[in-house]
């Protein structure tokens, strides 16, 4: 049994140091240098204490006795303070060393790593995202929070570590050396010191993984907000997102002043080094009385104690589709019947699991990934621009191509148009996800994305159907002129799209049940494609009959009312498909960005207002805890100089003055950190919370 629980602890150690080196492994030949360096750095910035107070004990026994005649006395002071001097100047040299290389080498190594873990997460098939990944809010916030914790502990953490472990070497060897019987006694004090900071590290990875857990939980609420931001307007839904974005920030505010409350426990409990000194200063007190110590040497060894894709899923059974090259191939079906899905395996972002996919008669498994997708240009129906200018959406499918390829493209794609109708014409932002572009602009900047590279395929899901009539005309008409002389497959929902296709296939359950042209499909009356039309047909006269009614049963509109109306609609949506002046106008007033207000600290005090007792009570307490570093500073100096009093009558009484006075201390700070800690903390996370809700709700 002794020999399994042996195994098992070997296990775990092994598994601490592989988890401790693994925090280096991005590390260059030029990182280990830094780290080298900052290494010595670190190490010397730690000794430099203990060699002040070795240098200082001298010169309190130098300045208490009075053994020395004045040329001797200022020789040993001039000596000193020589030191002094030499151990500053070496002191700047470390601290530079320590500050720079550590630094240095966390941003190059959190950088190398934010790459690769970007390199990464795009070598994942789609599967992956589909099983594994509820939100791209994960992604996001582990690629940005876990590498910035990387760094400040590469950059921070680790250095202060080093340096606090040599100061507590340095310091126990300088206090062996002046006088170890008190430096013996001083010894369990170090545990009491070590004890509360590693509890609260404990608590700490705990509560600050439950926070990343809520703020993950709240961010992916807001980014649905804002990503969805029409639709919530439409059903005035913003209420309900701001009470939903409330609750899930409700968690980390809890976390919060929890994690106060423990980080108040532990600097309170550092108070326990005044509770130190007072046993330190009596017992130094004997050992000046009946063991003939220098009051500075014992000052210096009190000091040295003390500072111490989802592949389980079939689609497609049997299937078989044959696209002619140059031809352009509609697919067509009810929902769920594995159109788009075809894209998707055309694009290998799933593998099949039988079968195979040929172009040109080579197995598409058999080219690099790269180069296939880069002869396919991609039509969704929903596109995806990313929150930068339209030229850069549109660079973002050949990234070196020139200005005049983005105007060709754009003109091929009918937006030229309305891009040079912009106040910044190609550079115009488009907002996140393109918020501010119409959906038939969106659409028409997505094919000039597409056909920028002249791809040989073009691949187009449902292109028009989130669209207008007129928007689906404009985007239909761009989409023909792109598919001239490429191989084209086209998904459609709207049927009369595809009525100029060469060959229309009808898929039902993963199977191909109908091909050929409109006509011929049209023959079959009793086919799947003739039913879908018909079908169509039948819900485009319902469509119009239902608008007839609304248009002559609807209340009248003020004009006044309509084109404040409009106007909101065209700033939201930053223009529209037709020219009108009202839409120049207001597109071009959108130049104008007012200037933010100054940020106000009187604005800030009010937001906090509610928490005006807490803000009470912790100034108050922080008032407080200044105080203390006075009255130890001040009962220190008097403690010291107690050493050197002839009486030991005076010794003993001044000794157990100031002793207690320590112990007084400790208690202070121990209460007065808590309540300093906790009550900025529930402070700062109120006031955090109601300025995410507004800024939301802005």
């Amino acid at each position: 049994m002794g020999e399994v629980e042996g195994k098992e602890t070997g296990k775990k150690t092994m598994k601490s140091f592989r988890s401790i080196r693994s925090i280096f492994m991005h590390a260059d030949g030029v990182d280990w240098v830094l780290m080298g360096l900052g290494l010595i750095g670190a190490v010397g910035d730690g000794f430099t204490t203990p060699l002040v107070l070795l240098i200082t004990s001298k010169l309190m026994n130098n300045l208490g006795g009075s053994s020395f005649n004045t040329e001797t006395f200022m020789q040993s002071i001039s000596k000193n303070a020589v030191a002094l001097l030499y151990v500053a100047c070496g002191s700047w040299v470390v601290c530079f060393l320590e500050g720079y290389c550590w630094t240095r080498t966390g941003e190059r190594q959190t950088a190398r790593m934010r790459e690769k873990y970007l390199r990464a997460v795009l070598r994942q098939d789609v599967g992956y995202f589909d099983l594994h990944v509820t939100s791209t809010s994960d992604v996001i916030t582990s690629v940005s929070s876990d590498s910035f914790v990387i760094q400040d502990v590469l950059s921070e953490k680790l250095p202060n570590f080093l340096m606090s472990a040599s100061m507590f070497v340095g310091s126990y060897i300088v206090g062996f050396i002046l006088l170890w019987r008190l430096a013996i006694v001083g010894l369990p004090f170090i545990v009491l010191l070590v004890i509360p900071g590693l509890m609260y590290g404990r608590a700490l990875i705990s509560i600050s993984s439950k926070i990343r857990e809520e703020y993950n939980e709240a961010g992916f609420v807001a980014e649905q907000a804002i990503s969805s931001v029409r639709t919530v307007y439409a059903f005035s839904g913003e209420r309900k997102t701001i009470s939903n974005f409330s609750a899930a920030l409700q968690g980390s505010v809890k976390l919060g002043i929890r994690q106060g409350l423990a980080k108040g426990i532990t600097i309170g409990s550092n108070g326990i080094t005044f509770a130190m000194w007072g046993f330190m200063s009596w017992y130094g007190s004997r050992m000046v009385m009946y063991h003939g110590a220098q009051g500075g040497t014992v000052f210096a060894v009190a000091a040295a104690v003390a500072i111490g894709g989802v592949p389980e899923t079939s689609i497609f059974e049997d299937f078989c589709l044959r696209v002619p090259s140059g031809k352009t191939v509609a697919l067509v079906g009810g929902s769920g019947s594995g159109k788009s899905t075809v894209i998707s395996l055309l694009q290998r972002f799933y593998d099949p699991v039988a079968g195979e996919i040929l172009i040109d008669g080579v197995s598409i498994d058999k080219l690099q990934v790269k180069w296939l997708r880069s002869q396919m240009g991609l039509v969704s129906q929903e596109p995806a621009l990313f929150a930068t200018s339209i030229k850069e959406n549109i660079l973002f499918g050949k990234e070196d191509a020139t200005m005049d390829d983005v105007v060709e493209a754009a003109k091929a794609s009918n937006a030229h148009t309305f891009i040079s109708q912009l106040p910044n014409g190609y550079e115009t932002q488009v907002g996140e996800r393109g918020v501010q572009m119409s959906g038939g602009q969106k659409q028409r900047i997505a094919i000039a994305r597409a056909i920028i590279k002249s791809p040989t395929i073009l691949l187009l899901d449902e292109a028009t159907s989130a669209l207008d009539s007129e928007s689906e005309r404009v985007v239909q008409e761009a989409l023909e002129n792109a598919s001239i002389g490429r191989t084209t497959i086209l998904i459609a929902h709207r049927l009369s799209t595809i009525r100029n296709a060469d060959v229309i296939s009808v898929v039902r359950n993963g199977h191909v049940v109908e091909t050929g042209s409109h006509d011929k499909l049209m023959e079959n009356i009793d086919g799947q494609y003739a039913s879908l039309v018909r079908l169509q047909q039948i819900e485009k006269e319902d469509s119009s009959v239902n608008m007839s009614v609304n248009v002559q049963t609807g209340p009248t509109l003020d004009p006044t009312k309509d084109l404040r109306s409009c106007s909101r609609v065209s700033t939201l949506s930053r223009s529209s498909s037709t020219n009108s002046v009202t839409g120049s106008s207001i597109v071009k007033n959108l130049a104008k960005v007012e200037k933010p207000p100054l940020p106000s600290f009187k604005r800030l005090l009010a937001m906090n207002l509610p928490e005006w007792k807490q803000a009470l009570y912790g100034c108050i307490s922080a008032t407080l805890f200044g105080a203390i570093q006075p009255v130890y500073a001040y009962s220190l100096g008097s403690m010291v100089s107690v050493y050197f009093l002839t009486s030991h009558d005076e010794i003993k009484e001044k000794t157990r003055i100031y002793a207690l006075s320590f112990v007084g201390l400790a208690v202070v700070s121990f209460l007065i950190n808590i309540s300093q800690h906790y009550n900025f903390a529930y402070m700062g996370e109120y006031l955090t919370k109601r300025i995410r809700e507004r800024m939301l709700s802005k």
